[in-house]
C-alpha cells in the first residue's frame, strides 16, 4: 500500500504503508502500524502496543568549530560529543529546522545532547540565525542535557532546556 488517506475514523489490525498515512480524524492501530514516510493525524492517535522511535546517534567530532545540523536535531535527536577541552556546539539556523519540521507554529522536537568527556570538559550550545535558547545551554562532562526546540513563528525557533 502506498498512500492511505481517511476522512473519518481509520481502524486497522496491522497497517503497513510505504509512503504517507494521513488521517483527518482518529487513527487506531490494534496491532502494528508501520509507515515508511510521513504520518499525519489530525484527531487522536491510539496505539495499544508499543510505540517505537528508531533514532541514529549523531556524533559531532571534537574541534574548534563544532556544529549540529538540522538533521542532527530533528531526525537523529541524539547528539554526542567527546570534547578535549570546553567547547561550543552551534545549533542550526531556525530556517533549516523549520524546513525539516514545517512552519506550523507550536511544532516541537525534543533532542538530547550527551557529553561523553570523562571529566571537566563542558559543552555549551550556541544560538544561530533566528534561533534563541531559554535556560542553561551548558552540558557538563559525563552528563546529558534534554532540550525542546519549538517553532515560535514562520521564521523563528526557540530552544528550551528541559
Amino acid at each position: 500500500m502506498t498512500n492511505l488517506i481517511t476522512k473519518g475514523e481509520a481502524v486497522a489490525g496491522k497497517l503497513t504503508a510505504s509512503q504517507d498515512v494521513e488521517a483527518k480524524d482518529d487513527l487506531i492501530a490494534g496491532d502494528d502500524l508501520t509507515v515508511g514516510d510521513d504520518a499525519t493525524v489530525s484527531g487522536d492517535l491510539s496505539v495499544t502496543g508499543q510505540f517505537k522511535h528508531i533514532r541514529s546517534i549523531a556524533d559531532i567530532a571534537d574541534g574548534g568549530s563544532m556544529a549540529a545540523s538540522a538533521a542532527n536535531v530533528v531526525t537523529s535527536r541524539i547528539i554526542t560529543a567527546t570534547p578535549t577541552e570546553a567547547r561550543n556546539i552551534q545549533l542550526p539556523t531556525a530556517a533549516t529546522i523549520i524546513a525539516l519540521t514545517g512552519a506550523t507554529v507550536g511544532t516541537t522536537v525534543e533532542f538530547l545532547v550527551v557529553n561523553l568527556a570523562a571529566a571537566t570538559h563542558g559543552l555549551t550550545l550556541t544560538v544561530n540565525t533566528d534561533l534563541t535558547i531559554q535556560g542553561s545551554a551548558a552540558v557538563a562532562a559525563n552528563t546529558n542535557g534534554s532540550f525542546l526546540a519549538r517553532v515560535a513563528s514562520a521564521t523563528t525557533v526557540v530552544v528550551f532546556r528541559k
